[in-house]
């Protein structure tokens, strides 16, 4: 496109930048129109498309003299390169804060709580006054066991109030030093920003300051979850979470030392007590008969509740309040269990917990269930033995390719589904079809109907969980048993599916630098799992095996983290 027809035609124009009034502006405006056409077709739409239209529309009319076809050329690309950048942080915002925020319909109670959170984090009401020494900072944890409802409270929090923080909510994974530091990078990139030294905490946590210091004051929430560790609350005290940090944080966490959260600048954590008696049959119940109750009222489940047998209405208390304590994840394990399998009652469930196995259903197996695990354990654990053959394949292929309680980006659990689904087509480079088949099989039984994995985030930004609890019970019930239930050559066809050559990666940019670092722990955590299984990896599939290390410790020193890849 010539942006001046009478400039490069040598025409005479006004001093300066009048405009030149020998243009064919029909011409002109039919050009710009392919142009817009063009760049709609690449993907830049709306604002940013206009703006580049713009931009050359008034190189078009404006053309000083003096002014090469160069210099206009170049200025036109800087100002699309602008526009660009411009979009791409909108993109990773919108990604960030996608992260983490869906939620489950099943939610049941913790009005109080949830009112609290409110006033402490929005300053609304009499909440309690923040430590931080800055007035714009505000801060919240909430403390409990596992399985008590932590993430899934704050997630609540968090979507209810999402128009509250436009500054944005970010989410951090706090479970281990390394997610901790990975989890602020990441946050850092995607606000745009970059740390002098990416393997050192203290740059990183000084990067984060900066970039969420530049959002607006008080408007925004870093919600930081699982920090458990000792390590990892001593680096939120010295370098993650400054006094002069302004913005909302919540953090989840299982210590309950008032002592070190006045440290890190909260006055008192919510201590999360398990759900009322009444709470607690509502929730069961939801789940138990999801169907019949969706989208009815608490008072309409309780009605439900009243319509039962006196047997079936003693039973269903029986378990939500005395054998699975009040406890969020043991009842939605249960619910999921007892929705799949209706003709189960609830008595004979009651039956199966009091008893701490499940020999009636499952002959043969109950001696595979060890004594004296939480009754969170026990739900989980029939929940997952009743899912069918192919399902238990894929959760073991998950939970080998997967970093306990780490996001899964939807990518790697599309690969893995894809090559499980090729393996049971019994033939390779399969059309599609099985494989679409699998992936809708698994997200209704894995994830609707069991409720064993969660899908966070929504349309491109989607991932998947596994609580940390239900990631316990089924590795440990591998390795009771034997690694060659792993599906190994599925599992390596997949990741295999996912590496990219060392040129590639080499030239990647900065986004797709961002996804791989996303795989880097799954890959790490997958390679390290087939190593230690090596019998049951076949020779055959040991060049995938070390095709995966290879990549992951690519992405490793991209980045700067070794996730113990060094062995």
């Amino acid at each position: 496109l010539t942006p001046c027809v009478a400039c490069a035609a040598g025409k005479s124009a006004a001093a300066g930048a009048t405009e030149c009034t020998e243009v064919d502006l029909d011409a002109a405006e039919d050009a710009l129109g392919r142009l817009a056409g063009a760049l709609e077709g690449l993907g830049v739409v709306g604002g940013a498309g206009m703006a580049v239209c713009g931009a050359m529309w008034w190189l078009c009319r404006c053309c000083p003299e003096e002014e090469s076809q160069a210099v206009q050329d170049r200025k036109a690309l800087q100002e699309y390169e602008r526009l660009q950048a411009d979009q791409d942080l909108e993109a990773n915002l919108a990604r960030a804060m996608s992260r983490q925020l869906r939620f489950d319909g099943c939610f049941t109670g913790r009005a109080s709580e949830l009112e609290q959170l409110r006033r402490q984090l929005l300053g609304t009401g009499s909440g309690r006054a923040s430590l931080t020494g800055d007035p714009g900072g505000r801060r919240e944890s909430i403390v409990q066991y596992g399985g008590a409802g932590k993430t899934t409270l704050m997630r609540k929090f968090a979507k209810d109030h999402r128009s509250e923080f436009p500054g944005g909510i970010f989410w951090v994974d706090a479970d281990g030093v390394e997610r901790l530091r990975n989890s602020f990078l990441r946050l850092v990139r995607d606000l745009g920003g970059e740390a002098k030294d990416e393997a050192e905490h203290e740059s990183v946590a000084a990067a984060a300051q900066v970039a969420l210091n530049s959002r607006s004051p008080s408007q925004w929430l870093l919600c930081i979850d699982n920090a458990d560790d000792e390590e990892v609350l001593d680096l939120l005290q010295l370098h993650y979470l400054p006094g002069q940090l302004r913005g909302s944080v919540l953090v989840t966490s299982r210590c309950s030392d008032s002592h070190r959260w006045r440290e890190l600048g909260v006055a008192e954590p919510l201590r999360l007590e398990a759900l009322t008696a009444a709470e607690s049959c509502v929730l069961l119940m939801r789940r138990a008969r999801r169907a019949a109750m969706d989208g009815k009222e608490e008072g309409d489940v309780v009605a439900s509740i009243n319509d039962l047998e006196t047997s079936e209405q003693e039973a269903l208390r029986r378990i939500a309040d005395e054998q699975l304590g009040g406890l969020p994840l043991a009842l939605e394990q249960a619910g999921a269990y007892l929705d799949r399998n209706s003709r189960v009652s609830f008595c004979e469930y009651s039956q199966m917990l009091s008893q701490n196995s499940a020999p009636t259903i499952f002959a043969g197996k109950a001696s595979r269930l060890p004594l004296g695990r939480s009754v969170a354990s026990v739900a989980s654990w029939i929940n997952i033995e009743s899912i069918s053959a192919e399902a238990q394949r894929l959760l073991r292929a998950l939970v080998a390719a997967g970093q306990r309680g780490a996001l899964m980006p939807e990518r790697l659990v599309r690969a893995i589904v894809g090559a499980l689904a090729e393996e049971r087509a019994g033939r390779r480079h399969t059309a599609g079809g099985s494989e679409r088949e699998m992936q809708e099989w698994f997200f209704s039984e894995l994830m609707f109907c069991a409720s064993i994995v969660q899908e966070v985030g929504d349309g491109q930004h989607r991932g998947f969980t596994i609580h940390r609890l239900l990631y316990d019970v089924v590795e440990e019930d591998g390795q009771r048993t034997d690694a060659a239930e792993v599906p190994w050559p599925a599992l390596l066809s997949g990741l295999s599916t996912l590496v990219w050559p060392k040129e590639r990666l080499a030239e990647a940019q900065a986004a797709e630098r961002a996804e791989h670092s996303e795989l880097l722990p799954h890959l790490a955590a997958a390679s390290r799992v087939a190593m230690d299984a090596e019998r049951a990896v076949a020779t055959e599939e040991r060049a995938a095996l070390d095709k995966v290390i290879l990549f992951a410790a690519q992405i490793a020193k991209d980045v700067n983290c070794d996730y113990n890849l060094a062995r």
